[in-house]
């Protein structure tokens, strides 16, 4: 046993010596587009008189608004291999998700969630030669997100630390949002890789010790790679709670042709959005 574990350590140290591609930094950017979901969602009581009939109320609606927005990304990392045919990658990742949001009080706008996460992928690769090589890869993404949403500032606007009077009662209405979030991903990809070597001419040292004239001059290998990329955020987003919210005491029509004092309502509701995958094309430049 001690054995074969010794020779699995001697095949993966040449496997590392001899790979393909090297280990190196690196660093990119994508850009593509990625589906959101918005939900709004009243509470079961927002569509009803709450139980007093000498109120004014308008009916509320839960809906929902879906569609592709624009998605980018930048990111920089690590990359090793063990072998020709797998290699692990360690990097950290920026990007964005623009989705269509419904307003609380009416029409649309665009929200952004903002991904920041840290990222292992293992790479395969499928083919392999001095100049090219071609893969795919797997991984996890753990961090968080961040909502940009003028919903969410209109929302807050709307009830954040607002104080509606009854009678002789007071509510607040909280309308706290949660802009900030776990996220864990599901990274899927295709590699596909081109190496340049680039020699210093500039940077060449001589001897002529012997009299001979031997000079060396430097070889860099540089990589460029495109990867077709699908992230699958694994968690919903709830940015508000739905509530029931009173109003204050208003005097004029209360229903045709009937004059007097009513409570105008005002109905939180919950937003929840939900990010099931992206799509990107990177660029990535390792050295």
């Amino acid at each position: 046993m001690k054995f074969r574990i010794f020779l699995l350590s001697i095949l993966l140290m040449v496997g590392l010596v001899h790979a393909k591609e090297p280990t190196n930094w690196m660093f990119g950017a994508g850009v593509g587009t990625g589906y959101a979901k918005v939900d709004k969602k009243y509470t079961d009581a927002a569509s009803s008189q709450l139980g007093m009939s000498w109120a004014k109320w308008e009916p509320y609606y839960s809906s929902s608004i879906q569609g592709w927005g624009v998605a980018w990304e930048v990111l920089a990392g690590y990359k090793h291999w063990v072998n020709d045919w797998v290699g692990f990658r360690y990097y950290v990742n920026i990007g964005a998700q623009h989705y269509k949001e419904t307003i609380y009080s009416a029409g649309d706008s665009n929200g952004t969630a903002l991904d920041y996460t840290g990222n292992v992928d293992v790479l395969f690769n499928f083919y392999n030669s001095d100049n090219f090589t071609t893969g795919m890869f797997v991984g996890v993404g753990v961090g968080g997100t961040s909502f940009f949403s003028k919903a969410l500032d209109t929302y807050e606007s709307l009830f954040k630390d607002k104080v509606y009077q009854w009678e002789d009662a007071s509510y607040k209405g909280e309308g706290n949002t949660y802009r900030h979030h776990l996220n864990a991903t599901i990274n899927l990809g295709l590699r596909f890789n081109i190496f340049q070597t680039v020699r210093d001419v500039k940077n060449k040292t001589c001897d002529e010790s012997n009299e001979r004239k031997v000079c060396r001059v430097p070889i860099s290998k540089y990589e460029h790679s495109i990867e077709l990329v699908g992230r699958f955020p694994l968690i919903p987003y709830k940015v508000t709670d739905s509530a029931d919210t009173l109003g204050t005491f208003s005097s004029g029509q209360v229903f045709p042709g009937t004059y007097g004092k009513y409570i105008t309502l005002a109905h939180r509701p919950g937003y929840t959005v939900t990010n099931p995958y992206k799509f990107t094309v990177r660029y990535i430049f390792a050295f």
